[in-house]
């Protein structure tokens, strides 16, 4: 879900349950839509999905900055770790497993009757718990300044460094 989030540069309540709930909407399975080379429409639950899928979009309901029903485009990348239509894919794919039912936030785990939702707060910790592993060659990273903000501002700082900013 972080890297998901990532690709986005989405806020944490976006694609992860927060304690307060805000003016954003949550990312559904309606609101994840792929599509194949020739920009044809795949379903989520089509078995070939990640092989097909070129492109995966995001419509974003309604954000806290009053934009609504705004729309976000990424295609593959052709890196199988790193790439947003594989990561959306597997996403949905985990949802849908479970239920057929769009209006299905993508932070959602259903274990039969049960439901669970991922929290922002976990993200954060197991980013965190990342972070731990890796401070010895980064030494200049504050683990304990991490939070669900930092996906979305690392998303901006990576474009920016790519020179893909506005």
């Amino acid at each position: 879900l972080a890297s998901g989030g990532f690709f986005f540069a989405m806020r944490g309540c976006e694609f992860s349950k927060t304690e307060k709930r805000g003016k954003t909407t949550p990312i559904e399975l309606r609101d994840v839509l792929f599509r194949d080379a020739k920009k044809k429409e795949l379903k989520l639950f089509d078995a070939n999905l990640e092989k097909e899928a070129r492109f995966v979009t995001i419509t974003f309901r309604d954000q806290k900055n009053g934009k609504k029903m705004d729309v976000r485009t990424h295609s593959k990348s052709g890196d199988k770790t790193l790439c947003p239509v594989l990561i959306w894919s597997r996403i949905c794919r985990r949802v849908s497993k479970e239920t057929s039912n769009p209006r299905t936030k993508v932070f959602t785990l259903l274990r039969g009757e049960r439901r669970l939702d991922i929290s922002s707060g976990r993200i954060v910790r197991s980013i965190k718990s990342i972070g731990r592993t890796i401070i010895d060659r980064h030494p200049g990273i504050n683990i304990e300044k991490i939070g669900s903000r930092s996906i979305r501002s690392g998303a901006a700082m990576a474009l920016f460094i790519k020179d893909h900013h506005p």
